[in-house]
């Protein structure tokens, strides 16, 4: 099991939730919502996930709401130090993101996008037609957007607490989906396509649903990521996406964040759920 200070963890996830009581945007939202919320930033801030998607409540004015939650949890903690607000401006969505593990990221695949066939950073593209293919990698279509985001203001060598929320390019939603999906750290990325006559999502596709729970001793239980690959794409590559493959893929990512967070005390693990469904539409 990995070991890393719970009660660290407990302590920042108060201090978001302290602070985002303070915000009067967001004192509204329900404590049911803002928990996982909480628990979610914390998790990006700590460098144990790349990004968050912020869909657990929304906000009429995210440009300004969240950029003032990142100063303010960045005068509050130095462990906040890297925390930044994304925000796609096509789907309205909102990305809380550890800009050095982005970074990190998007430095690899603009430098060497071959780097997408190593296990540690291997993303696989899934066209959504009928049936679903894999196909080849848009990251041609999104150096431009990586470079951007690679050149944001770092707040630590400026010293300027007015981090805003900077605008992913804007780019058409066959790209966006996509890039989220890099940004959230999937291995499946899904990428829709252009059609006369759209359909829900993957309606009625078999879906082999993963999902990435962190499980601390301190007796939290969170499920900080979960994603879906269809049944039969997992099934024609079973060498890079059968559901053993992709669990221990994630299982060592994950716990090897875990091991660079060593504490004494308390400890956490991560663990990694995997299921058959079938659903009406995936929302992606």
């Amino acid at each position: 099991m990995s070991h890393f200070s719970s009660s660290k963890f407990d302590a920042l996830s108060r201090t978001v939730y302290d602070i985002v009581r303070g915000i009067p945007a967001l004192r509204k939202v329900s404590k049911h919502r803002l928990d996982p919320f909480c628990l979610d930033v914390s998790i990006v801030a700590l460098a144990i996930r790349t990004g968050y998607l912020v869909d657990a409540f929304c906000v009429s004015n995210p440009l300004e709401v969240f950029p003032s939650l990142v100063q303010a949890l960045f005068k509050a903690s130095d462990s906040f130090k890297d925390l930044r607000h994304l925000y796609d401006p096509q789907s309205d969505q909102s990305f809380f993101v550890n800009i050095s593990l982005l970074r990190e990221r998007f430095q690899t695949l603009c430098n060497d996008p071959l780097s997408l066939d190593m296990d540690d950073q291997r993303v696989e593209f899934v066209a959504l037609t009928d049936p679903p293919t894999l196909v080849s990698s848009p990251l041609p279509h999104l150096a431009s957007t990586m470079k951007g985001v690679l050149q944001l203001p770092d707040i630590m060598t400026s010293h300027s607490l007015s981090q805003r929320g900077q605008d992913l390019s804007p780019l058409d939603f066959t790209l966006t989906i996509p890039l989220a999906a890099i940004v959230l750290e999937y291995p499946i990325a899904y990428v829709p396509m252009h059609t006369p006559h759209p359909t829900p999502f993957l309606s009625g596709v078999p879906l082999d649903v993963y999902e990435v729970t962190l499980s601390l001793s301190s007796g939290v239980r969170h499920v900080m990521m979960k994603f879906s690959c269809p049944a039969s794409v997992g099934m024609d590559y079973p060498e890079r996406l059968s559901s053993d493959r992709l669990k221990e893929r994630l299982r060592e990512r994950f716990r090897a964040r875990l091991e660079a967070m060593v504490g004494g005390g308390n400890g956490g693990d991560v663990e990694i759920g995997h299921r058959v469904e079938v659903l009406d539409r995936v929302a992606l």
